[in-house]
């Protein structure tokens, strides 16, 4: 399998809504749309796709500069405890300043940041949707070895459902393809994604694990880090979206009807789908 090389250097989940106002002016939305779908919209699909993944990854370095920053210009609200609690009231996190639990508040900056990206991102998949058929976009993800070819109805039926704007049916159907396609990821690779159980037997590795082995970091390569850290933001970390674990647990159903995570879920698929195999056979030397 050829790892998808140098994507490019362009372009607090807690569960609760987010109300802010942000005026964007027309010229700087048509700048950004241009900017993914060439001019007069005229680009191929697979080139809009890798744009799309590209532009929505957020830079863990920016995140961590802008993190800093601001304890550094709001030290209070950074040396306070706080805690992150469900939305029956039991505490899922504790924070302690800045100082002691650094990893959790950069997952917290990053989650947050993912939330101001959503205007953008539904101006994008409304223009996706507007030129683009679900049959398209699924031939396109089916180009890449993640996704079998047995899946393609699967696949036609979640991006119909997305088209639809039936974002309940798009999350639920979105999140096992994305768990089985980072197995896939491992069983291509030929690294292992499964563990002996007690029974004799072996059980597939979680999620969380195939996350954080350093195999997504290796396949995109220079965007590595900075895809590795998104995923599990939004799928594995209760500090972020968490999608994955409240998903298979029922917790906080609603959240599975909203456009936005419905969004970064096909957004999620799109990254994936970027990996390509490798025809040429690898040198000792090649990771």
């Amino acid at each position: 399998v050829n790892e998808l090389s140098n994507l490019g250097e362009r372009g607090k989940f807690a569960m609760h809504e987010i109300s802010t106002e942000i005026k964007i002016k027309n010229e700087d939305i048509e700048k950004f749309v241009t900017s993914i779908f060439g001019a007069d919209s005229s680009d191929p699909l697979d080139k809009v796709m890798a744009r799309l993944a590209v532009n929505f990854i957020l830079r863990k370095k920016s995140v961590e500069d802008q993190l800093n920053d601001l304890a550094k210009n709001h030290p209070i609200t950074y040396i306070v405890s706080h805690v992150m609690a469900s939305d029956e009231g039991y505490p899922i996190v504790k924070f302690g300043p800045i100082s002691d639990d650094y990893d959790k508040h950069l997952l917290e900056n990053f989650s947050r940041n993912l939330h101001f990206q959503a205007v953008f991102l539904r101006i994008a998949f409304e223009k996706v949707r507007e030129l683009y058929t679900p049959e398209q976009f699924t031939e396109v993800l089916l180009l890449s070895p993640v996704f079998r070819p047995e899946d393609k109805d699967y696949i036609l039926k979640l991006l119909k459902s997305f088209w639809d704007k039936d974002y309940l049916t798009t999350c639920c159907l979105s999140i096992p393809l994305i768990e089985d396609a980072v197995r896939n990821l491992y069983r291509i690779n030929n690294q292992t994604y499964i563990r002996p159980n007690d029974d004799g037997g072996y059980d597939v590795l979680s999620l969380d694990k195939l996350l954080s082995r350093g195999l997504i970091k290796g396949i995109f390569q220079t965007m590595g880090e900075n895809v590795e850290y998104y995923l599990r933001v939004l799928l594995t970390e209760r500090v972020g979206w968490n999608l994955r674990n409240n998903f298979a647990h029922g917790i906080n159903k609603k959240l599975f009807e909203s456009e936005d995570v419905a969004s970064r879920l096909i957004h999620v698929l799109i990254c994936l789908s970027l990996v390509r195999k490798n025809e040429k056979p690898k040198n000792n030397d090649e990771k």
